[in-house]
């Protein structure tokens, strides 16, 4: 290969290791209640009776988080002194979806010029891509919330569910992050329009 065209490859490769990787995906939020007032108050928070093992292990993260989004809304612990006037039910449940592969990260093509001599004309070019195809899945963390009246009947008053898909080989999420970012979007301007889904970045 002449020095023009490695220097052609050169720079196309610089460019392509430039490009900046994207923002994290929205978190996307569906809410649902009967569209009358909710009166905030304390409440009890606790995992979904029938999570697994390994969800009740990872509960804590998303309990607190919970209990920080619904805190400046009006929705305070219950005790001794205060009564639970609200259960409030929370459930995560993770997924993994595999995709197509990708195509290699960087593909580069180089078109050659025509060239004369002795009454000959050559021309051509090269396609070529740099790496192998990569195997690709996303994975779903939803985090779903009830809150019932603290009564024999329960009746529920407000639900949601906030859940966001990642590349698996991303950059990696730490469990107190994720659970706080979709809190935060689940309860953002609660109690929100009932039956609409929305993306939250």
């Amino acid at each position: 290969m002449s020095m023009p065209r490695l220097s052609l490859l050169a720079a196309a490769m610089t460019v392509a290791l430039a490009v900046p990787i994207s923002a994290a995906p929205p978190v996307r939020v569906t809410r649902f209640h009967l569209s009358q007032p909710i009166v905030p108050g304390p409440a009890v928070i606790a995992i979904a009776p029938d999570a697994s093992p390994a969800q009740e292990l990872e509960a804590k993260a998303y309990i607190d988080a919970v209990a920080t989004a619904l805190g400046p809304i009006g929705f305070t612990p219950a005790s001794d002194a205060a009564p639970a006037r609200y259960r409030v039910t929370v459930s995560v449940h993770t997924s993994r979806i595999d995709l197509p592969p990708s195509d290699p990260p960087v593909s580069i093509g180089l078109g050659g010029g025509g060239i004369s001599g002795g009454g000959v004309g050559l021309g051509g070019s090269i396609g070529f891509g740099i790496g192998h195809r990569q195997p690709r899945a996303h994975v779903t963390t939803e985090l779903s919330v009830r809150i019932a009246e603290a009564t024999t009947a329960g009746a529920v008053i407000w639900e949601g569910r906030a859940n966001q898909a990642v590349d698996e080989h991303g950059k990696p999420v730490q469990p107190i992050e994720e659970a706080q970012k979709l809190a935060h979007a689940l309860f953002k301007d609660f109690p929100g329009q009932s039956g609409r889904t929305i993306s939250v970045k």
